[in-house]
């Protein structure tokens, strides 16, 4: 690594080395526990893992199916949501993370869900300003306060590329159910 990259730098140099990689990273997963897990399997000792690693990977490989592990982790706890009657029918992003599109156009292809910027980067403190609101009763739906959401994005999703998603999020959920006894 540049040690004179600054952080975004190297973000922005690592996001673009995994766009050389197809849609599902060559059959390469990654289980992204580096700190265990809290949601929704709950496993403090459970570790991260590559798994399908081949000679032919490359270096851009291992990150984009990182990235991907990440997606699938954020994925998984959708899922529940969804099992338990609360659909994700649009996803408004924010942060750092906003801030690199092809990221949140595999959000937008990992959940087969519309995403959302706004122009303020700063969604996490405007959600508790509308949350407070509601409270008070300054407004009476937190659906209200989608109208209050400028957007500067709307990333709609590649029904293609969610096909390979959710292909391998099968893959992904298999591998922690074999592998967590494991940790």
């Amino acid at each position: 690594p540049d040690k004179n990259k600054t952080l975004d730098e190297t973000r922005r140099s690592l996001q673009i080395l995994a766009q050389t990689v197809p849609t599902g990273s060559d059959e390469l997963f990654f289980l992204p526990y580096l700190l265990g897990d809290r949601s929704p399997i709950y496993h403090a000792a459970a570790r991260g893992v590559f798994f399908g690693l081949k000679i032919t990977h490359k270096q851009a490989h291992l990150v984009r199916a990182s990235m991907e592990g990440v997606l699938f982790a954020l994925y998984s706890i959708a899922k529940v949501l969804e099992e338990n009657n609360l659909p994700i029918k649009t996803i408004y992003a924010g942060g750092g993370f906003a801030q690199s599109g092809f990221w949140v156009k595999m959000l937008a292809d990992v959940f087969n869900t519309k995403v959302v910027l706004n122009e303020s980067i700063e969604n996490s403190a405007f959600g508790a300003v509308i949350v407070g609101w509601k409270a008070i009763g300054i407004i009476n739906s937190l659906q209200e306060a989608d109208k209050l959401i400028q957007p500067s994005m709307i990333l709609e999703p590649d029904l293609e590329k969610h096909k390979i998603y959710h292909q391998n999020f099968a893959v992904f959920e298999r591998l922690y159910q074999k592998l967590k006894d494991e940790f």
